[in-house]
């Protein structure tokens, strides 16, 4: 799947996924599809700065759970970034959760078409993850109910006490213009 008026990254992370009661060390290489929805570069920027914030500094040696309050609660001292899913975190529920995420942080301004995952533990099998993917109705739930990936904020997790913003994490960008430049953004 390819999109002509994007942007392609691919990046990768090392963490530990709970899954039948055990702990299981992964690797994963995710490819993300992006394209920009506004002309202003700077936001755009600041966005894709928070994509590699969120793959580098929060999903990096994180543990991946489902989304259940006793395991978090038994594994919150030994890990610092506990990240709940609504199912067991294989790859095509961690690609769809960071899909919505992503598209979450990016709001109007750097948006995720397609997300490809695969992984060590998922035997490198490359999952597609696009709006139209079957595998958003295994995270469809009440919509009265807080989900972290729908959440623009920098927070990985239903149980986490505080939820906080970009700014409280101390996320900062000293100079927006000498990276990522985006000539025209696409408008729907």
């Amino acid at each position: 799947m390819i999109y002509e008026d994007g942007i392609v990254w691919k990046t990768n992370y090392t963490n530990t996924v709970l899954i039948a009661d055990r702990l299981w060390p992964n690797d994963t290489e995710v490819t993300l599809h992006l394209t920009p929805y506004s002309n202003d570069a700077d936001s755009q920027h600041v966005t894709f700065e928070k994509y590699k914030y969120c793959f580098s500094k929060i999903l990096q040696n994180s543990l991946f759970i489902e989304n259940a309050k006793t395991n978090y609660k038994h594994f919150e001292k030994y890990c610092p970034n506990i990240i709940d899913f609504a199912h067991r975190p294989v790859d095509q529920i961690v690609g769809v959760t960071m899909f919505c995420k992503l598209n979450s942080i990016g709001g109007e301004n750097l948006k995720v078409n397609c997300l490809e995952i695969d992984s060590w533990q998922g035997e490198n099998l490359k999952f597609i993850i696009t709006q139209d993917s079957p595998e958003w109705d295994f995270i469809q739930l009440d919509t009265k109910q807080y989900y972290w990936w729908n959440d623009s904020q920098p927070n990985f997790s239903n149980f986490e006490k505080q939820r906080l913003t970009w700014e409280e994490i101390g996320f900062t960008i000293n100079d927006v213009k000498t990276n990522l430049t985006v000539i025209k953004g696409k408008k729907e």
